[in-house]
């Protein structure tokens, strides 16, 4: 069974700084993401100042995807929500500059989103599929039970539009 994955990216450091490869992938993702040849590869970049809920996304089947989701600048909550079973089940992590190496692998069957906590972020994300806007959907952030601390989160339209957790399901 494929589950959600927080791991760390091999990091060489030296006096000019530090360098991190992402790819290839731990071993735990190798086996997980499946990076082909030939595979549809892409990779986004979002900003968001503090307050930001992005999420919670996913694509659905047959143009759902695999995804590694790391932090470029900010720190962010980032949180990873069951959609294989009526199950409430969620997965979170702090992502950020303490924690510069840290990324999180999202699996087909699971919903994605994160809260900005610092001044500003930059999430940069690496997905085996392209973007099929027909088959995206968003489940509504206060659906599911997660306590994001966030009294007045900043939403988009379609985020504030989604849908409840368990409507998912009917």
């Amino acid at each position: 069974m494929i589950t959600p994955v927080f791991f760390k990216f091999d990091c060489l450091s030296d006096a000019r700084g530090w360098f991190a490869k992402p790819f290839p992938l731990a071993p735990l993702i190798n086996e997980q993401f499946s990076l082909v040849t030939g595979a549809d590869l892409e990779v986004y970049f979002s900003y968001s100042q503090a307050g930001v809920i992005r999420g919670m996304h996913a694509q659905l089947p047959p143009s759902d995807h695999d995804k590694v989701v790391f932090v470029l600048s900010g720190e962010i909550i980032d949180v990873v929500l069951d959609l294989k079973s009526f199950s409430y089940k969620t997965q979170s992590e702090s992502l950020g500059m303490d924690n510069r190496f840290n990324a999180v692998f999202v699996p087909k069957g699971f919903a994605h989103g994160f809260h900005v906590i610092s001044e500003s972020a930059l999430v940069g994300y690496i997905v085996n599929s392209l973007h099929d806007p027909d088959r995206e959907i968003a489940i509504r952030y206060d659906s599911f039970g997660f306590d994001w601390n966030c009294n007045d989160p900043i939403l988009s339209e379609r985020d504030n539009a989604g849908i409840l957790y368990e409507d998912y399901f009917l």
